[in-house]
């Protein structure tokens, strides 16, 4: 699979240590990926705040290990979008012969 496009991830995974304070520690690993976005849909939400909402299907390469629990943990930066993409739903494990092919995600932003 041919990866054109450049993702910027941040994830936040707990560590299960606490601080002095007894707030969690938290693993911040921010790395570059390529990936292949694809763009879905925007739809205007139903409240008068007038926000719309936009999605793309993201997939990423295998060089970054990430948990598939990691929801909104994990946030993404793409050259052709100016925000930040949150996950909107899980992060699948695409397998192939029994080996962690590619990832794939559906990612939004509320603008």
């Amino acid at each position: 699979m041919i990866f054109h496009d450049k993702v910027q991830i941040r994830m936040e995974v707990p560590t299960g240590e606490e601080d002095a304070h007894g707030n969690p520690i938290v693993d911040i690993t921010e790395a570059d990926t390529r990936a292949e976005v694809f763009p879905l849909d925007t739809a205007n939400s139903i409240d008068q705040s007038g926000r719309v909402i936009s999605r793309y299907r993201m997939v990423l390469r295998t060089d970054v290990d990430i948990p598939s629990d990691i929801g909104s943990a994990l946030t993404m930066r793409w050259s052709g979008f100016s925000g930040v993409l949150l996950v909107d739903g899980t992060v699948e494990r695409h397998m192939l012969r029994g080996r962690l092919h590619h990832y794939e995600l559906i990612t939004k932003a509320v603008t």
